[in-house]
């Protein structure tokens, strides 16, 4: 009976383990869509305004009407990164601007020079939003969904949780040298 006894505490222990196990698979799968989003957007937004001297809701705004057209955040960061070491100052209404001034051009190798005199070899990324006209760039800027649009506190909150997480990166790795180094004598004696 003792036998069948701990057999039974065996399997609820693994049921439990099981159990366990795939809470904390869903809590950081839960985690990862959220928070996790949240920083890597928040990183995305935080870099290319640093790198184009643009607020956080200014950046937010020209990453989320760029990607209505498909211009990844990269690609985007490519060109407006190469915009500014020519002069240009990148924002939803210079870049509107910009896209009336393109539209207005008929000649294609004219257009082609005054897009690849600000944006160098990569201006063809930022055609099709440049093709929709000033308006309609304002107009979707102004339409973008506010939890679209970061402010430097959520930047900032963002980067410290990046800070802590690598900082509790770093102490794992101490932290079980530490238990390894307490059992070694206690198993060593054993």
């Amino acid at each position: 009976k003792e036998v069948g006894g701990l057999k039974e505490a065996i399997k609820g222990l693994k049921t439990a383990a099981a159990g366990a196990a795939l809470g904390a698979g869903a809590l950081a799968a839960a985690y990862q869509a959220t928070v996790g989003q949240t920083i890597k957007y928040a990183k995305e937004v935080r870099d290319l305004g640093r790198n184009i001297g643009a607020t956080s809701e200014e950046t937010s705004r020209l990453i989320q009407v760029a990607d209505d057209y498909q211009i990844s955040s990269g690609e985007l960061s490519g060109a407006l990164e190469m915009a500014v070491k020519r002069g240009f100052k990148p924002s939803i209404e210079s870049i509107a601007e910009l896209s009336d001034q393109y539209k207005s051009i008929q000649d294609p190798i004219e257009r082609a020079n005054v897009l690849s005199e600000k944006f160098g070899k990569g201006w063809t990324t930022l055609t099709p939003l440049l093709e929709q006209g000033g308006d309609a760039i304002r107009s979707q800027s102004a339409a973008i969904d506010e939890h679209l649009i970061l402010t430097q506190q959520e930047i900032d909150a963002a980067r410290d949780h990046e800070i802590m997480l690598d900082n509790l990166g770093a102490r794992w790795p101490a932290f079980t040298l530490q238990l390894g180094n307490a059992a070694i004598p206690v198993l060593n004696d054993a």
